[in-house]
């Protein structure tokens, strides 16, 4: 999983990534003074990102999330609030904030707050030695993306069968799955399962080990990527 973290200060933004990498393994993109680029908030904004975390104040949070709400999505957003009146407040929550979070705040509250927030994925997130898995699938244009998070392993063929995809182009996210409980014979399965149906896929890996099983299985190093982004574009 990913995140983005708009703020205006550094030390701060870097303190918050840290503890989201620490603590539930989520890797941050800190951008400072975002309105001060000569660029869109939302256009910096990769698509395979699940998770914004605002710490701005609040007319730059509103000014941000006009331009953001035609492209939210699933994305979770959160607000780290100051002296915001509670019409302020009230205005943000309306635009689409999952949670406002006041300042000055346990860093263990903001991680709380986002188990909760993907309450379905938590178990996938925590670093703890479990098996099981969590898939979810979201449509972007005509693709399809498909993410596995946790253990590769008997099931995840029924899940994916489940999904009723609608389309031959298909993006797989294999950065949530664990190395250390991938059944090579389930990665066969779903390779197997997308050529059966000869829908077009691309596998998104940033492990080295998950990248190497996929080309002595045939997967073509042109359909191996390392963000979404470029993943999807490739069908262009």
């Amino acid at each position: 999983m990913k995140a983005v973290i708009l703020s205006n200060i550094f030390i701060l933004a870097n303190q918050i990534a840290s503890n989201l990498k620490r603590k539930l393994d989520i890797e941050s993109l800190v951008i400072t003074n975002p309105l001060k680029r000569e660029i869109k908030v939302s256009n910096l904004i990769p698509d395979d990102v699940s998770l914004v975390i605002f710490d701005l104040p609040s007319q730059e949070v509103k000014e941000i999330l006009e331009d953001l709400k035609e492209n939210k999505g699933a994305r979770k957003i959160i607000v780290l609030g100051n002296d915001d009146s509670y019409k302020d407040i009230v205005e943000i929550v309306k635009m689409g904030v999952d949670k406002y979070i006041k300042k000055p705040f346990q860093d263990e509250l903001l991680i709380r707050v986002v188990k909760e927030l993907f309450s379905q994925q938590a178990s996938a997130m925590e670093k703890v030695d479990k098996g099981g898995f969590i898939t979810f699938a979201r449509k972007v244009g005509e693709v399809w993306v498909v993410t596995i998070l946790g253990c590769l392993e008997e099931g995840v063929i029924n899940r994916l069968e489940s999904m009723k995809i609608d389309t031959n182009k298909v993006v797989l996210s294999l950065n949530g799955v664990s190395v250390g409980c991938l059944n090579v014979s389930e990665l066969d399965k779903v390779i197997q399962f997308f050529r059966d149906r000869q829908i077009d896929v691309r596998y998104i890996v940033v492990r080295e080990k998950i990248r190497g099983l996929l080309l002595e299985r045939g997967v073509g190093e042109e359909l191996i990527f390392t963000n979404e982004v470029l993943a999807i574009k490739s069908f262009s």
